[in-house]
């Protein structure tokens, strides 16, 4: 940890926090008086008795290596079990309120070195300060005195809890890998609005939403897949977050992991789509991630997937406009050339048709913005084709909506067996306003409009009824053509209501089954 051009200490953010809350309460920092020889992630090797080593970590793993508790710098009485649970009792209560519980201890010595007394050495402003992240295994050797431990709050950045709402009415499942304690997990992911109510497993026992690491250690690889649907929060396993993907992946889910440190590498580079920090994040990590957030924010992700869904979304709207117009215009098309019949339309009639509809409406189906529906759709398999079956019932229904439409109103003016220029005029111009019934992009609102305008010159401009063989139409052949387009609006809108019950069903019994 160091300072930096206007003297604020800058490093990881626990150990600056530390030390601020010090200048806070006006307490001294005595880091100037010390000697520091080297920082260890464990405390095996060996050290002088006359050294003094520093140790911060959870309040678990500090307090079941501590012998003794500091009270004065003359008195470190050891600690008894009573001592014990009333540190114990008063961390959890702590943590239950959502903040993170740092324990901090130290000693003296070599790791088999015994503490000869429970005095401070005289020496120990002079001596130097490694400090332990982690202590290791066999601390228990060493002779530590408990000083207490040091609550922060940390709280969710602002619009993490409303976007992992959307995500989660999303059918999205976030869940939190932590190395907090379970009580601290519990209470952050309430703010965050996670699942960690209480829920039953089929056999009728209670079924917690966090798992622990010693949970995830009592479980074999099929057992954590089965369990990992229901679970939202994963506490102290920083070291199993590889075997949660890997869980979640048995399942056929499609995981998403976030990291930022050197250890969350492997599980990134196993997840389908690694997310690396990009500002807090070390390069391990983000050369071994997918893709790197800039503002280190959760709630960047939310856009990026609604940009996912809603260009798969445009996607499946674009083929199913140009496959209904299609299966529509050879359906019209293909009897009349089979039986010898007069066509509805002539060759120009259809080629225009065909530019129209390839052309400005079709294309703008590619641009459309985010429709809020889409983030209600549960999501979609890996697997899962583009022209999926409930798309190609979508296209046959619009197709027949096309074709019955203008088969009406081409069986209703034709006079005789031949066919004239006002009836293939009727024909021509109730076609795309079928079509138009198709459209649910607000976008092409302006793209209708135009091409709408654009009907009408063919119809009425001299010039354009020459090329395309048309003749004017009164008002009344206006009335009934639109009469008719809004029937076919009426009966799509009806369709896209019922396939957004079903969808809201679909993400409803997905979310139930992952609970169950």
């Amino acid at each position: 940890m160091s300072r930096d051009g206007e003297g604020k200490y800058v490093g990881q953010s626990t150990d600056v926090a530390l030390i601020n809350v010090m200048s806070s309460f006006d307490i001294p920092i005595q880091r100037q008086s010390f000697t520091r020889l080297s920082e260890n992630l464990s405390t095996r090797n060996k050290r002088s008795p006359h050294e003094m080593y520093n140790i911060e970590g959870s309040i678990d793993a500090i307090l079941d290596r501590c012998k003794y508790y500091y009270v004065t710098d003359g008195s470190t009485p050891a600690l008894d079990a009573g001592t014990r649970s009333v540190i114990l009792n008063n961390a959890q209560a702590t943590a239950s309120r959502g903040l993170r519980v740092i324990a901090m201890a130290y000693g003296y010595g070599s790791i088999d070195s015994p503490r000869q007394d429970s005095a401070h050495p005289q020496h120990r402003a002079t001596q130097p300060l490694p400090v332990s992240r982690t202590p290791a295994p066999d601390e228990d050797k060493i002779n530590l005195v408990f000083v207490g431990f040091q609550a922060m709050f940390d709280p969710p950045r602002k619009g993490v809890a409303d976007a992992i709402g959307l995500l989660q009415n999303g059918g999205v499942q976030v869940v939190m890998i932590t190395g907090d304690a379970e009580q601290t997990a519990l209470a952050i992911a309430q703010m965050l609005g996670l699942r960690v109510g209480s829920a039953h497993a089929h056999d009728g026992q209670p079924r917690k939403y966090c798992l622990t690491g010693k949970d995830l250690d009592q479980m074999s690889k099929s057992q954590l897949a089965e369990r990992v649907g229901s679970v939202s929060v994963f506490a102290r396993t920083p070291r199993h977050k590889m075997a949660i993907v890997e869980a979640f992946q048995a399942r056929g889910a499609v995981v998403a992991m976030t990291g930022d440190g050197v250890n969350d590498a492997p599980a990134l580079k196993m997840a389908d789509i690694g997310v690396s920090m990009g500002k807090s994040g070390t390069d391990v990590a983000k050369e071994a991630a997918d893709a790197i957030l800039v503002d280190d924010n959760f709630s960047t992700i939310l856009p990026a997937v609604e940009e996912g869904k809603s260009i798969f979304h445009n996607i499946q709207n674009f083929l199913s406009f140009q496959l209904s117009t299609a299966a529509a215009a050879l359906t019209l098309i293909t009897p009349s050339t089979l039986f010898g019949f007069s066509n509805p339309l002539n060759a120009m009639q259809i080629l225009f048709i065909n530019i129209l509809m390839d052309g400005p409406l079709s294309q703008s189906l590619g641009v459309d913005p985010v429709d809020p529906a889409v983030m209600r759709k549960p999501p979609r398999k890996k697997n899962e084709p583009i022209i999926t079956k409930r798309l190609l019932y979508r296209v046959l229904f619009s197709a027949a909506t096309i074709v019955c439409g203008t088969s009406f109103i081409y069986t209703t003016v034709l006079g005789d067996d031949h066919v004239s220029r006002w009836e293939q005029t009727m024909t021509f111009t109730a076609g795309p306003c079928l079509g138009f019934g198709l459209v649910q992009n607000k976008m092409l609102v302006t793209t209708v409009s135009m091409s709408f305008l654009v009907q009408l010159a063919l119809v009425y401009v001299p010039f354009m009824q020459a090329i395309f063989q048309t003749d004017a139409l009164g008002w009344k052949d206006i009335l009934t053509i639109l009469l008719i387009a809004a029937t076919s609006f009426v009966l799509h809108e009806g369709r896209r209501r019922f396939e957004r019950g079903v969808q809201s069903d679909e993400t409803y019994a997905n979310v139930a089954e992952e609970m169950a």
